[in-house]
């Protein structure tokens, strides 16, 4: 509904662009190009004003949930085993 809609724009964790350039941790971002809430365009936003930020796009659960989640693991453990002392 519309106001479920709204209430989530609303509900943004940092509204300020600004801060994002703030960020000093390694920080994956994973977004596909069907999700009506959080557009592709968005997960490309913060790629780009996170420094160092890394952009994986991922297959929409809606073309296969089983693909979506594996990719989703695979981004995940590349991402977190090249910090030295730390697993999947």
């Amino acid at each position: 509904s519309a106001f479920k809609f709204e209430r989530i724009i609303t509900d943004a964790p940092c509204r300020d662009r600004r801060a994002w350039s703030a960020i000093r941790v390694p920080t994956l971002v994973l977004a596909n190009r069907r999700d009506p809430i959080h557009p592709y365009e968005y997960g490309e936003i913060l790629a780009a004003l996170i420094p160092g930020a890394e952009l994986r796009e991922l297959t929409p659960k809606s073309i296969s949930l089983e693909q979506h989640n594996a990719e989703v693991r695979r981004a995940l453990d590349a991402f977190l085993t090249r910090f030295p002392g730390r697993t999947p």
